[in-house]
């Protein structure tokens, strides 16, 4: 997992994951990523921030 922030000072998380695990972590209809991207932006709202979380495969 590596995290940046863009210029417009909104916070880019990329979870690294192995090509066959990328199923497990979308879930079914895209589920468990959804959850996560909900998780993570609820998380920087109680700071005041921004967060983008995107899912890539090695």
């Amino acid at each position: 997992m590596t995290s940046s922030f863009s210029e417009d000072g909104i916070e880019r998380v990329e979870i690294r994951v192995a090509a066959d695990d990328a199923g497990k972590v979308i879930g079914r209809q895209g589920r468990v990523i959804k959850s996560i991207r909900v998780l993570a932006r609820a998380a920087a709202c109680t700071d005041g921030g921004a967060v983008e979380v995107e899912l890539v495969e090695d």
